[in-house]
């Protein structure tokens, strides 16, 4: 087989084991696009909101809600999607504390937790953990997770996060407990809250690149930051590609049946 093919060859094996390493990863948000920019106080920040709801496909649900709330101090506080090109990036001023919510729900109606997900978190059984993609925090802050099946029946993860910059932040199922009623069924979750609790800190940047939840066994290649919308391109792509190395394949034998005669 001449290099040609063995380089096509190559190349659809990494393409199958990208995909194959990418299935069993639930994205709930990867943040590249559907921008949000939310500021508190407005006064301070012009057109700014201190809420909003935006429709996005890579989105869990296809929505992502998102409010900021100054809880102290003279200066701002600001939540960003988008930023820096793909980051979710919430900071606060000088002497100035605050909070952060992001909810998806399936629906873009703020002040309500919408029970609108439908999801099987775990995809049949494998994932057992949420990642925050490159986190970064300047200042020790306590961050809660909650997932809801009902909104009686929810539970929660409050994880204490030191100074970090840039790491993958693993937070296993084993991290939650129940907050209200049982507690939630993760093979049927219909809203997902994240929350930062800057308001007993002044001056806290937070930043991460997606938000997934995923199956803990080691992978060659991962996808984890790219939406399903963009992942379900590899498939087909990959099939593509085995066909066109059966046909160099097939060409390349002929030619070399025919030179030999």
């Amino acid at each position: 087989m001449n290099r040609k093919v063995v380089g096509l060859v190559i190349v659809f094996l990494i393409l199958l084991v990208a995909t194959q390493a990418s299935a069993d990863t639930i994205g709930i948000d990867n943040f590249n696009t559907a921008d949000q920019d939310l500021c508190d106080p407005t006064t301070v920040c012009g057109d700014a909101a201190t809420s909003s709801s935006v429709a996005y496909g890579s989105a869990i649900g296809g929505f992502r809600d998102m409010v900021v709330t100054r809880t102290g101090g003279p200066g701002n506080v600001t939540a960003e999607t988008g930023f820096g090109g793909d980051l979710a990036a919430y900071s606060q001023d000088t002497i100035t504390r605050g909070t952060w919510e992001i909810i998806w729900d399936g629906d873009n109606v703020q002040g309500n937790l919408n029970m609108g997900l439908g999801a099987d978190i775990t995809d049949g059984g494998t994932n057992t953990q949420v990642i925050f993609g490159s986190f970064t925090n300047d200042q020790v802050f306590d961050l809660t997770i909650e997932v809801y099946t009902t909104a009686t029946d929810f539970s929660r993860a409050v994880l204490t996060q030191p100074v970090q910059s840039g790491v993958t932040l693993a937070i296993p199922f084993t991290s939650f407990a129940p907050a209200g009623g049982a507690g939630v069924t993760v093979t049927n979750v219909n809203a997902i809250r994240v929350f930062v609790d800057g308001s007993t800190v002044d001056a806290l940047d937070v930043s991460f690149d997606y938000i997934t939840v995923e199956d803990p066994t080691p992978t060659a290649i991962s996808l984890d930051s790219i939406g399903a919308g963009e992942q379900a391109v590899w498939f087909p792509f990959a099939v593509g590609t085995l066909l066109l190395v059966l046909f160099s394949s097939s060409v390349y034998i002929t030619r070399k049946r025919q030179s030999a005669k």
